[in-house]
């Protein structure tokens, strides 16, 4: 009886391609990336050369298939998608973005999570020698992606502030020429104050419909001397003719032997037509801000 060798009839993987070895039928090798079987026992004979070899298998072009991906993803965080014409890299998006899938025919981008994302664009804290008399914030409504900016602030005047007038925080939109003082800016309100013992209680209106006074974002309780006071607001984006709207409301209090707690409430709002590049808060009287925090906070839609 025969004796077959089993070995003989199946193939025989030899690796990467060597010029030195001598090949026989079967065996196969690898080179430049795809694979080819020897169908003529040689010896240093590419295997390309259809004589002794047989392709078998062929290599990708690098970084358009997927065999090699280096010179599509550059950079920590890409990812890899397909649009309509091939492979393509897509950047990471920033901080809290998701994935979205654009469905079908469409490429994937990052989006904001549902519901809205925000971004602290300023955080300052004021020393016993704090700021200047003056916070001056700048931003390109038309690019930021902010519905509306949030304010919060927590802040005296320095010593020697004596008068209630001196120790006010007042409040400016602005546009490229400064701030905007003329009589195309309103306020209305509502406060609420008291002192502990109940004998003072009072109710009142807050209007200034020409412009002409400092729109206040806090009063009295703003000295060194008083008890800390505190702001909020929101700041809208301008509408499509460039007028503006913040929303507004502080809390202040004083150090006297009954002492006052103040509450106030208002709208601000300016029909100035020019481009909005920011707002000020600032100390009129020319006293620092110290002692306490400021903080902007942007908000994007969903």
């Amino acid at each position: 009886m025969a004796t077959i060798n089993i070995g003989s009839i199946k193939f025989k993987w030899k690796g990467t391609y060597n010029a030195l070895t001598a090949y026989t039928v079967d065996d196969v090798v690898e080179y430049n990336g795809s694979s080819y079987i020897c169908i003529l026992a040689s010896t240093g004979n590419l295997p390309t050369n259809a004589t002794y070899f047989e392709q078998m298998s062929q290599a990708g072009t690098n970084g358009t298939d997927g065999t090699d991906l280096t010179t599509t993803l550059t950079t920590q965080g890409d990812i890899l998608y397909r649009d309509g014409s091939g492979l393509q890299r897509l950047g990471a998006g920033t901080s809290g973005q998701v994935l979205q899938s654009g469905g079908t025919g469409a490429n994937v981008s990052w989006t904001d999570q549902a519901g809205g994302a925000t971004e602290v664009l300023t955080y300052t804290t004021l020393s016993s020698s704090g700021t200047s008399s003056s916070i001056i914030e700048t931003t390109d409504w038309s690019t930021n992606g902010f519905y509306k900016i949030s304010i919060v602030g927590q802040m005296q005047t320095s010593a020697g502030a004596g008068s209630d007038s001196a120790r006010n925080l007042n409040f400016r939109f602005r546009n490229s020429s400064g701030d905007i003082s003329d009589n195309n800016q309103w306020k209305v309100g509502f406060n609420m104050y008291a002192n502990e013992s109940h004998s003072d209680v009072q109710f009142g209106a807050n209007r200034d419909l020409n412009g002409t006074s400092l729109l206040q974002i806090n009063g009295w309780g703003q000295h060194a001397s008083r008890n800390m006071g505190m702001f909020q607001a929101d700041i809208f984006a301008p509408d499509v003719n460039n007028r503006q709207t913040m929303f507004h409301e502080y809390y202040n209090n004083s150090n006297d032997a009954d002492p006052y707690h103040a509450h106030y409430r208002n709208v601000f709002s300016t029909n100035d037509s020019n481009t909005k590049t920011g707002w000020k808060i600032f100390n009129s009287s020319g006293y620092n801000l110290t002692d306490g925090f400021y903080v902007a906070i942007g908000h994007k839609k969903s």
